[in-house]
Order: structure tokens, then sequence, then C-alpha cells
């Protein structure tokens, strides 16, 4: 940003003020900032995609069916959000009516 009080020439006179530059009345300095913190964070975003992609894949290289992946990339996202006990809340909530309806979702975990 330009100073207030700008130094004189060397032939003595006050440069001219751009009153607009200064002020950023056409908000053009700030345009300019949120469009290159949008393009940094869009690069973010592919690089993180990017990473997720590999871990995937390593995943499959370590041979889990996609049902497991699934279950981990869902897993990660109820982590990064901070949502455990939503989630407990929902199979809860799946268990009270599997129940209510005669119908056991984990009827496999009593048998092994």
């Amino acid at each position: 940003m330009a100073p207030l009080n700008p130094e004189p020439n060397d032939d003595g006179e006050e440069p001219d003020r751009d009153f607009a530059k200064m002020f950023d009345l056409d908000r053009s300095t700030l345009i300019k900032t949120l469009v290159d913190a949008m393009e940094q964070t869009y690069r973010d975003t592919d690089a993180a995609r990017d990473s997720l992609k590999e871990i995937v894949s390593q995943c499959r290289a370590a041979e889990f069916p996609p049902r497991d992946i699934i279950a981990m990339k869902r897993i990660a996202r109820l982590r990064k959000d901070d949502k455990g006990g939503e989630a407990r809340e929902q199979l809860a909530a799946l268990e009270r009516i599997g129940h209510a309806v005669g119908y056991d979702l984990f009827d496999w975990a009593a048998q092994a």
C-alpha cells in the first residue's frame, strides 16, 4: 500500500496520489488476494486427492476387499469430522430398530 505522505520527487514536487489504488476502491487487491488463496486451496485439494488415491492403491495392493476399503474411508471421515458419537447413535438406532422387527444385524458376531 502506498504511504499516505509520499516523499517529494527530486524536483521538489509531491507525486500524484492515486487514491483508487491507496484505498482499493475497485477491490482489485482484495480480489487478487482471494483468487490467489482459492488457487492455492485447489492445488492443496488436488494434492490431497492424489495422496488418498495412493493410499487406496496401497490398500488394494495389501489385498483388502473393496468393502473394507470403503469402511476405512468412512472411519477416516468420521474421525476427521469428530463424528464418532453420531456414528454410535446411528448404530444404536439400527440395532434397536432391527431388534424391534426381529432382524439381528450382528448375528454373525455371536456365531464367531
